[in-house]
């Protein structure tokens, strides 16, 4: 107990970081942060990582491992959108459920409507009416699919607590 404050602060501040470059990861892969204007990239990542969500919640460190996988959820879900390897987005998902239920289902109705928006300028494209449909449906319809398997794979250690739970707290009433 003797070195107790400081291990929290060093969790903490360690998040934190993890968190900053995380955004990091986003800002370089998705946006190229890296080849033009890099003093952005620490200045965004900073400011991501020390928004007021983050400062509020100081002390209740839990809903930090879901802001971790945020940035790294969002640049497999593009990849994802845009045609490339839909495995990682599954798994990134998965374990951002599996960390945090709470901020996992969340981060789940935020990538419904971040995918929206992902894949609108799509019906933009010159074409008939159908062609517009299918390059805006399709990449949502895989993003679905993978989604739920990214949420089943977290299911198979969550779903037992989640019936434990029923059987517990469900009882009393």
């Amino acid at each position: 107990f003797k070195h107790y404050g400081l291990a929290v602060f060093l969790t903490i501040w360690l998040r934190y970081g993890a968190i900053g470059l995380s955004f990091s990861h986003f800002l370089i892969k998705r946006y190229k942060g890296a080849e033009s204007r890099m003093w952005l990239v620490p200045l965004f990542a900073t400011a991501y990582a020390l928004s007021g969500m983050l400062v509020s919640y100081q002390m209740n460190v839990i809903f930090y491992d879901a802001m971790i996988m945020l940035p790294i959820v969002i640049v497999y879900l593009e990849e994802l959108l845009d045609g490339k390897s839909p495995y990682r987005y599954a798994f990134a998902l998965g374990l951002t459920v599996l960390l945090q239920f709470y901020m996992g289902y969340m981060i789940s109705i935020f990538i419904a409507l971040y995918a929206c928006y992902y894949v609108s300028p799509r019906l933009l494209i010159e074409g008939d009416l159908k062609t517009k449909i299918k390059n805006f449906s399709i990449p949502l319809l895989q993003a679905v699919i993978y989604s739920i398997i990214g949420i089943a794979t977290a299911s198979v250690l969550l779903l037992p607590v989640f019936f434990n739970l029923i059987e517990s707290k469900g009882q009393v009433g």
